[in-house]
């Protein structure tokens, strides 16, 4: 909760829950992952164990790379609107959120016939 609003409540677009593959590219890097829920404007992603790290901040521009269902690639250009990091001895994992610049028309179509929608906190 960030100023007494939920992230829940900022948000413009019904977020959907997904288990969708994805790459993102960042500081000439390449990081596999998971799309965990998204709407039409932004997602959710964690990726898998990497070794190598990356100096990602928010407001930094990335490429993602999502393997629709159909297995059509769709290249988007997205902001990182946050980031964690969990690091381990040996290798680290990413969590992001990402607003989605100028979405392409099949991820839209893809999201808009989505059903399930993620639950929100009644706190």
């Amino acid at each position: 909760m960030k100023n007494n609003v939920k992230e829940s409540e900022r948000r413009t677009n019904t977020r959907k829950v997904i288990s969708m593959n994805a790459e993102l590219i960042a500081g000439g890097q390449s990081y596999s992952g998971i799309i965990v829920n998204m709407s039409e404007q932004g997602l959710y992603m964690v990726t898998a164990e990497s070794g190598q790290l990356i100096d990602i901040a928010p407001k930094s521009q990335v490429t993602l790379i999502a393997v629709l269902p159909n297995n059509e690639m769709v290249s988007m250009s997205c902001d990182i609107k946050w980031f964690q990091k969990k690091e381990m001895p040996a290798w680290f994992t990413f969590k992001l959120g990402l607003e989605i610049l100028n979405p392409p028309s099949q991820y839209r179509e893809f999201v808009s016939q989505l059903n399930y929608t993620v639950a929100t906190n009644t706190e």
